[in-house]
């Protein structure tokens, strides 16, 4: 991704954000989804900002429950980073981060 790019202010940090992201929604997925899991990430440097999308797919329902007090921040941390959205049904649920720079 740093090639794609190479001479927008911010991709370092843009790239920090993008894996801490990843990391969060993927380490849910697994911890508290079920399987089949998926992950796509994809680019957008169309306009005057580059715009990353991860999505995020589980086939585990979405519970709802509120975080666990000890641990639990993860995705409080993803929503801090960028707009989310958070799709659930019987067949699972796909989360939706878009960070723009």
């Amino acid at each position: 991704m740093r090639e794609a790019f190479p001479t927008m202010p911010g991709l370092d940090d843009l790239v920090d954000d993008v894996t801490l992201v990843v990391s969060e929604l993927v380490t849910n997925a697994v911890v508290h989804g079920q399987p089949p899991l998926a992950l796509e990430v994809g680019t957008d440097d169309s306009g005057s900002r580059c715009r990353v999308t991860v999505v995020c797919r589980d086939g585990g329902p979405w519970d709802g429950t509120p975080p666990d007090p000890i641990r639990g921040r993860g995705l409080a941390i993803v929503r801090t980073l960028a707009e989310v959205s958070i799709d659930a049904d019987s067949r699972g649920t796909t989360v939706t981060a878009v960070l723009s720079r």
